[in-house]
This record gives C-alpha cells, sequence and structure tokens, in this order.
C-alpha cells in the first residue's frame, strides 16, 4: 500500500486537507478589529462556516477512503475522482463564502485583508489527487497489459 505513488500523493493530500480545517483561510481587519474565516472555530475570533466545515469533512472521507480502498483500483479511482470534485466544490465555497464577508465587512468601515497558506491548499490537495488518479490508472493499465498477455 505505501509503496504506491498514489498512495502517497494521497496521503499529503489528507494532510493538506487536515491544515485546512485547523488554520484560518483569510483574517479580515475592520475599524481595528480581527475576524477571518476557518473550518473549525479555535479561539472565538473567527467565522466557523458550517458548508465548509462539511464539504472539507467528506473530502476528508473520501480521501482517507481513496487511501484504504487500495485493493480494488476501479473503486479507488472513483473514490479518488469523488474526492476532487469535493474538493474543488470546498474551494468555491470558500470563494463563494469570502465574497459575501467581503461585501457585508467592506460597508462597516475599512476592510483589509490577510490570505494565509490555506487559501491555497485546496489548489494543492487538487493537484496531489490528481496526480494519484493518474497512478491509479497507470496501475490499472499494467495490470490489465500483464491479464493480456496471459
Amino acid at each position: 500500500m505505501l509503496q504506491r505513488i498514489q498512495t502517497i500523493y494521497l496521503a499529503l493530500a489528507l494532510l493538506s486537507q487536515l491544515a485546512q480545517f485547523f488554520l484560518p483561510w483569510v483574517e479580515y481587519y475592520v475599524n481595528g478589529t480581527e475576524t477571518g474565516v476557518s473550518a473549525l472555530e479555535l479561539d472565538g475570533s473567527h467565522f466557523t462556516v458550517m458548508p465548509l466545515t462539511f464539504v472539507l469533512s467528506l473530502s476528508l472521507g473520501l480521501v482517507l477512503g481513496s487511501i484504504f480502498g487500495f485493493k480494488n483500483r476501479a473503486k479507488q479511482m472513483k473514490t479518488a475522482r469523488m474526492a476532487l470534485i469535493s474538493t474543488l466544490l470546498g474551494f468555491l465555497a470558500f470563494a463563494f463564502i469570502h465574497y459575501m464577508n467581503i461585501q457585508a465587512l467592506d460597508e462597516m468601515g475599512e476592510l483589509m485583508m490577510t490570505y494565509q497558506l490555506t487559501t491555497v491548499l485546496p489548489l494543492v490537495s487538487a493537484i496531489l489527487i490528481w496526480l494519484a488518479i493518474k497512478g491509479i490508472k497507470k496501475d490499472d493499465d499494467l495490470i490489465r497489459s500483464v491479464d493480456r498477455l496471459r
């Protein structure tokens, strides 16, 4: 299981998605008050967004299922594809939430934003999942070519 490169890609995607839960995505500064967006509320100063938390949980579960579904490559590939779609939906959910926060906070006064590393982690995770899908497909093609030789 661990000797396959797609498992390494999926494990790195899993770590990336775990980091998305605990780190803030963006921080807003309005009239000297700091707030932000995160998937889990850790200290009360950030908005906890339940749709974002739900989509991240779904994606995390799908990546985990794909890691442990290594015995059935077709099922593993389907699970990884669903995880890729879920990861991209999570990024779109964040973009929508961020846009709505900008609209609401901009009316309150001068708005300054600081984007965190977590903002790009969904894209990194999506690339890693895509590489894992390519690795799974490569393994499947290799097994099928060996079966044709028999």
